[in-house]
C-alpha cells in the first residue's frame, strides 16, 4: 500500500482488489477524495479515503457500524454507495457514485438570493432525504451549501443531492460529544443549532435548524447569525433574536421562525413535518412524490466534478450494480413504466384482444 498520509501517494494504487485511484479531487481535514475506475467494469466511482486508523479501535468500530446503517440511505437526494474496506496497513475507504455538478455554496456565493421558489425547492429535496435518514437513526449534524451538490434531474429539472451523512458522527469521540478523534469541532458555527453549541441534545431537530439557517441564507442573501469569531457565532445562535427576513413571503418566514426556534421542541416535530408546511407555504414549490423519486445525477456536461468528502459508508457489494447495468436500476427489477410505456401497452393490449374476437368469428 502506498503512502495514504500523501494525497497524491494514492494515484496509481488499487483499493480493495479493483479501485484503481486515478486522481485526485480535493482533500479536507479528515482525508481525500479521489476519481477512480472499478475494474473491471470500467465504472468512474469516487473513493475517499479516510487515512490509517492504527491503534484507533473506537474509530474503527464506529466506521463499520455506522456503514451498515448509512448504507440503508435510498432517497434520490443522497448519494449511492457502492462499498467500503479497509486495506492491511488500516487505510479506511468508502466507494460512492462520482458527482457531477456544483456546490449550493458556489450558486450563493457573494450574497447571492435565490428566488423563493427555487430556494424552498432545493430545501424540499433536502428535506426529503433527512427524513428518511432520521427514520433510520441517522443525524447529519452538518447541514451547510458545501454539502449540497445542485445537479440536474432526469427530466433536466434541477435537483439536489446531499453530502457527508455519517461523517461528524462517525469522527466524533464518543467521551466528548463536541470535538472529533483528531481534536477538531464538529458542525460549522453560522450553521450550528444552540444545542449542538453545547454538544447536548442532538438530534434530528439539530438538522431542521440548520437547514433553516440554509433557507434563510438562500432567501435573504446573508447568514442570520454571524460574528467575528466562531465562539461569538455559537452565542447568537443561543440568545440572539431572529433577525429581520425582509423579501421573504410572510407563510415561508413563519417557517422559518419554527425551523430557527432556540428550544429543539419548539421546532417542527421531524422533517415530514417541516416539509408539508413549507408546502402548505408556497404550493407551487411542492414536488410529487413521483418526481422526486425520479431525479437522478444528470447533470449538464460542462459541470464541473464535486466529489463529497464524506460517507464512511458500505452498501454491501451485493447491492452495487453487476457490470453492465445502470447504476439506478436494481438487479432482477424493471424501473417503473413512464406514460408512455403504458400507453403502448394499452394499445397492444386492445390489438391482441381484437385479433382474437376476429379469429373467433
Amino acid at each position: 500500500m502506498r503512502n495514504a498520509a500523501d494525497p497524491e501517494g494514492l494515484i496509481g494504487a488499487v483499493l480493495g482488489g479493483k479501485y484503481r485511484v486515478t486522481g485526485l479531487i480535493g482533500k479536507g481535514g479528515f482525508g481525500a477524495v479521489y476519481r477512480a475506475v472499478q475494474d473491471p467494469v470500467g465504472r468512474e466511482v469516487a473513493v475517499k479515503v479516510i487515512g490509517r486508523v492504527g491503534d484507533d479501535h473506537g474509530l474503527r468500530t464506529r466506521f463499520f457500524r455506522e456503514a451498515q446503517v448509512l448504507s440503508r440511505l435510498k432517497d434520490s437526494a443522497t448519494v449511492t454507495l457502492f462499498d467500503y474496506g479497509e486495506e492491511s496497513d488500516g487505510t479506511l475507504y468508502m466507494v460512492q457514485e462520482l458527482v457531477l455538478g456544483r456546490p449550493l455554496s458556489a450558486v450563493i456565493a457573494r450574497g447571492a438570493r435565490l428566488e423563493p421558489q427555487r430556494a424552498v425547492r432545493i430545501t424540499i429535496q433536502v428535506l426529503h432525504a433527512l427524513e428518511e435518514a432520521h427514520e433510520l437513526g441517522v443525524v447529519h449534524r452538518d447541514i451547510k451549501p458545501a454539502n449540497i451538490m445542485v445537479t440536474r434531474g432526469r427530466e433536466g429539472d434541477e435537483a439536489v443531492r446531499v453530502l457527508d451523512f455519517g461523517v461528524a458522527k462517525l469522527l466524533v469521540d464518543p467521551s466528548d460529544g463536541y470535538r472529533t478523534t483528531r481534536g477538531q469541532t464538529v458542525g460549522t458555527p453560522t450553521y450550528m443549532a444552540p444545542e449542538q453549541t453545547k454538544a447536548k441534545g442532538i438530534g434530528p431537530a439539530t438538522d431542521l435548524y440548520a437547514l433553516g439557517i440554509l433557507l434563510y441564507r438562500m432567501l435573504v442573501g446573508r447568514l442570520p447569525y454571524k460574528a467575528d469569531s466562531h465562539f461569538e457565532t455559537m452565542m447568537m445562535h443561543r440568545k440572539a433574536p431572529l433577525p429581520a427576513m425582509e423579501g421573504v413571503p410572510e407563510p415561508i418566514a413563519e417557517v422559518l421562525r419554527t425551523a430557527l426556534a432556540k428550544k429543539p421542541d419548539d421546532r417542527f416535530a421531524g422533517a415530514r413535518a417541516m416539509r408539508k408546511a413549507l408546502e402548505q407555504a408556497f404550493p407551487s414549490a411542492a414536488m410529487p412524490s413521483d418526481m422526486h423519486a425520479a431525479q437522478t445525477s444528470a447533470p449538464p456536461a460542462d459541470e464541473t466534478v464535486r466529489t463529497p468528502i464524506e460517507l464512511p459508508v458500505r452498501s454491501v457489494e451485493a447491492s452495487a450494480p453487476p457490470a453492465g447495468q445502470p447504476a439506478d436500476q436494481t438487479a432482477g427489477i424493471a424501473p417503473p413504466a413512464g406514460p408512455d410505456q403504458r400507453l403502448l401497452y394499452a394499445v397492444i393490449v386492445v390489438l391482441a384482444i381484437a385479433l382474437i374476437i376476429a379469429l373467433l368469428r
